[in-house]
């Protein structure tokens, strides 16, 4: 086989009718900079967009001519701008397909592999190609995998045992991962009713840990392709996002006091608790490092949510009502839209306040009106304050 596969013709008739001015707006931004005389953050600023504009361009229009897959009955080869790779084809161990790129792994450790993109003309023939001639190497692991989990005594006594555990435990991890998107997708686009719905995405990590516990061993965190063991990632992390998000859009918080320590310890500890439940993240070495970091993180992002929603939305508290001024208010679109308003000083606050407040509550503010702010001390004692534009619901405080 003797072929040549380039950057698909309608990427490069993009890149050519959009690098130009692209180029043109970069070397504007350094010409303007010429003779004239402005503070040294703007000529850096300027200056570094400038040439990275263009630069960017410049390599884009390079790369979509020059860039080309060449395979020949001897090796298969890749040309861009930085220079050429090859790999014998007796030296092509395997292919993975990841997302948009596609890549060709050598058996030589000394041999780099060769990735080719989604934008890559005659893409499915290519791999078509591979697949006639070359092993599915995430296929190939995940089945090693699962036959090193069948052989493996400690997950049953007998061979039928350890399938059935095995298949037992991918329908849990199914149970919970779907669950846990439901949740999420529920907690983030229509929290009614608002108690059920936090209470059960705070709950989803538990139920994600419970089962790691039960299946020790076999349900896991991580959910690599190449993996025979299920994984409750998903939906554990799913709902961590799901929380945090809608603490923030939900409440403004004024003081945090302890919080904080609260945080990081229950962060921690559902951190920690994964780790010990799955093994994964101490045995595999960097992957598991970058692994225990991300569930660090995502773990954080469940205990400041949980935190805010359970000090601001179980607050039963009056709280103390404060007179102030609507300064003005805006409205941002995107994928969601937003609403704020601005607010005078108002109690323990000495500047000019944005609070992100609902639709309604939007239409009802108007720039001089008097508006009311309640502030209340928080169940976890974190004092949280929100707007209130009808007439003043406690007596309220200059």
């Amino acid at each position: 086989m003797n072929q040549v596969f380039r950057v698909a013709t309608g990427w490069r008739i993009l890149i050519s009718v959009l690098a130009p001015p692209f180029i043109l707006l970069g070397g504007a931004l350094l010409f303007v900079l010429i003779g004239e005389s402005y503070e040294l953050s703007v000529l850096l600023i300027s200056g570094a967009a400038g040439l990275a504009i263009t630069g960017f361009m410049l390599y884009a229009l390079t790369d979509a001519y020059r860039w080309r897959i060449e395979i020949s009955d001897k090796e298969i080869v890749r040309r861009n701008v930085w220079g050429t790779r090859s790999i014998p084809r007796e030296k092509i161990r395997g292919y993975r397909i990841n997302g948009q790129y596609v890549f060709i792994e050598p058996f030589d450790n000394g041999l780099k592999r060769i990735n080719i993109s989604t934008y890559t003309a005659r893409r499915k023939e290519l791999i078509d190609w591979l697949v006639q001639n070359y092993p599915d190497l995430d296929q190939q692991e995940a089945t090693a995998e699962a036959a090193r989990i069948i052989e493996d005594a400690s997950f049953g006594i007998t061979t039928e045992a350890r399938k059935a555990r095995l298949a037992e435990a991918g329908k849990a991890a199914r149970i919970v991962n779907g669950i846990g998107g439901v949740v999420a997708l529920w907690m983030l686009f229509y929290p009614q009713p608002y108690d059920v719905v936090t209470v059960a995405a705070m709950c989803v990590p538990f139920a994600a840990l419970a089962a790691i516990y039960l299946y020790r061993g076999l349900i896991h965190i991580d959910t690599r392709k190449n993996s025979a063991f299920p994984s409750v990632g998903w939906g554990l992390l799913a709902c961590c996002v799901g929380v945090c998000a809608r603490s923030i859009l939900d409440f403004d918080v004024l003081d945090y006091g302890a919080g904080w320590t609260w945080m990081a310890t229950a962060a921690l500890l559902l951190c920690a608790l994964a780790v010990t439940g799955t093994g994964e993240l101490l045995q595999n070495g960097r992957r598991g490092f970058m692994l225990g970091l991300v569930v660090l993180i995502f773990s954080f992002g469940w205990a400041y949510g949980s935190y805010i929603i359970i000090n601001c939305h179980f607050d039963q508290s009056e709280g103390d009502a404060y007179t102030t001024r609507v300064a003005d208010k805006r409205v941002t679109s995107g994928r969601n839209t937003s609403y704020y308003v601005s607010v005078e000083p108002w109690g323990p606050v000495t500047e000019t306040q944005e609070i992100s407040v609902t639709e309604e509550e939007f239409q009802l503010a108007t720039p001089g009106d008097t508006a009311y702010v309640v502030l209340r001390p928080g169940t976890l004692n974190a004092s949280w304050y929100f707007l209130y534009l009808q007439p003043k619901p406690v007596e309220a405080t200059p």
